[in-house]
């Protein structure tokens, strides 16, 4: 049985579980709370700061009863760093967040989880996990984007002729082979060396592997201005991706590359070929039949069951597919015309190689059922819609605030006195 979660993913740490064998034993303990782990500058990280992150985090997964590992200390500790920096940045700037802004976004973050907030609040509490913890994190989210946009956004300009010039970029990817690509960078700077930010980024590709989405590590981590946006680059020329990511398949990732002073790992998002629609943009009908075992633990495949697959070795069209399933007291349903990118990451990979009229073995998605699916048709054709100049213009000058953004950010991080009490 799967255990409850909240997803977090809107304030992007959605999921960040590292799971490995060390707990952190000294955090969980409650009499330590208020040790300093780390000062930044005039404001100091606790102990318990950690403890409620971690334990935050390993909510969003379903795993609040976990041990917080020393990987995941370490991951939560550089965040709340960086956090604290931008505060200050905001503080200084005169920027606040009122009350109703914060209530505002945790009643948005708890309807997405189909609940109100007085039942979000609740189920932190029968968690353990202090809701303030959210609504902290909500805060200096808000904060920072309110910074950049304010201080930031007023010395950016884009004029119609970058408009223009995007436009051309556009038109002119759209006749090619494309490939949508992501990244993970951790920078060598003079504080760190070559070795340790190795080590970052093959605790990032661990990370990765145990199933941490691409986007949490990248939108938390990552060294670069696309961490604002997950680690997406962007669509590009295929001929023109890095050669160990050109032949990746959507969703996999590259291991780490060293390429200068960065190190670096791409991940394919989607891909699609001139004149298509990408894999993830394509359409799709299909049909599922759902049999419930009444007893899990029969040695035998029930008659019925066996009757229905007998059937449905035969089926060749979608229409006779479901009329087994209800003939044989399955739950049918259709799914028409959906994009694959809206579909569960597992259903779509599984979907999108199956071939039209066939019936694959079927998916046990439970200890009592199993899932029976038939591809009926699929869209491919179709061509990239170039933006408005408007969308085009708002487009360019958010990515040159993001850039100047993790610049200036940068340039404070490097300036700033972080005293660590903590082994990192």
């Amino acid at each position: 049985m799967m255990k409850k979660k909240i997803v977090l993913a809107w304030y992007c740490f959605s999921s960040l579980l590292v799971i490995a064998s060390t707990p952190l034993g000294g955090i969980a303990n409650h009499a330590s709370e208020a040790q300093i782990a780390v000062i930044v500058n005039q404001d100091v990280v606790t102990y318990g700061d950690i403890y409620k992150r971690g334990k935050l985090i390993l909510l969003s997964s379903g795993r609040v009863d976990d041990p917080i590992t020393v990987e995941l200390k370490s991951q939560v500790l550089e965040a709340l760093i960086q956090e604290k920096l931008q505060k200050q940045l905001a503080e200084k700037a005169d920027i606040t967040v009122s009350s109703e802004e914060i209530n505002e976004s945790l009643s948005h973050l708890a309807s997405e989880n189909n609940m109100n907030l007085d039942q979000m609040k609740t189920f932190f509490s029968e968690k353990g996990v202090p809701v303030s913890t959210l609504a902290e994190r909500i805060k200096v989210n808000i904060l920072w984007m309110k910074t950049v946009r304010t201080v930031l956004g007023s010395t950016i300009q884009v004029t119609q002729a970058d408009v223009e010039k995007e436009k051309a970029r556009l038109e002119a990817l759209s006749k090619k082979d494309q490939i949508l690509m992501g990244e993970i960078v951790y920078l060598t700077n003079t504080k760190d060396s070559v070795a340790h930010t190795e080590n970052k980024i093959k605790e990032a590709h661990k990370n990765l592997q145990q199933g941490v989405p691409f986007v949490v590590v990248a939108r938390n981590f990552s060294q670069v201005p696309s961490s604002a946006q997950g680690g997406v680059i962007g669509w590009m020329d295929i001929h023109l991706a890095p050669e160990q990511a050109k032949n990746l398949k959507v969703g996999e990732f590259t291991q780490p590359i060293q390429m200068g002073n960065r190190w670096v790992i791409f991940q394919c998002l989607d891909r699609k070929k001139a004149g298509e629609l990408s894999e993830k943009e394509a359409k799709v009908s299909y049909v599922m039949a759902k049999y419930t075992f009444q007893d899990p633990n029969v040695s035998q495949v029930p008659e019925a069951l066996q009757n229905y697959m007998n059937d449905t070795a035969l089926s060749t069209t979608c229409d006779s597919f479901a009329k087994s399933g209800e003939k044989y007291g399955l739950e049918v349903s259709k799914v028409d015309n959906k994009a694959y990118g809206e579909l569960p990451d597992v259903l779509q990979k599984i979907v999108y190689q199956m071939k039209l009229g066939r019936v694959d073995k079927p998916l046990k998605i439970s200890e009592n059922e199993l899932l029976f699916l038939m591809k009926c048709s699929e869209t491919k054709a179709g061509k990239d819609v170039i933006p408005d100049d408007k969308t085009i213009k708002q487009s360019l000058m958010e990515k040159k605030v993001q850039d100047l953004a993790v610049i200036e950010f940068n340039k404070v991080k490097a300036r700033a006195k972080i005293e660590y009490r903590m082994q990192r």
